[in-house]
């Protein structure tokens, strides 16, 4: 899953664990687009509710998300 910020203009793999390469592009903004992505990354917290699932429910649906994208790749070929 990707998340993208700042109009389309950065694109990143994952907030919640970022690789050394959306580490980077973040290091890389200017002040203004820093702060602009600060801004949104802390809306989309405030809008984002608090899950009553479990961890292991959580796991389980990503496992069957990730299945499904398999099994439709395979079908593709």
């Amino acid at each position: 899953m990707t998340e993208t910020f700042l109009d389309g203009r950065l694109t990143l793999g994952s907030l919640a664990v970022p690789s050394d390469e959306d580490v980077a592009k973040i290091a890389a903004l200017p002040d203004e687009d820093y702060r602009a992505f600060r801004s949104q990354v802390r809306a989309r917290r405030k809008s984002s509710p608090i899950s009553d699932a479990t961890v292991d429910e959580v796991w389980d649906r990503a496992v069957k998300a990730v299945q499904s994208v398999h099994d439709k790749q395979r079908r593709a070929l």
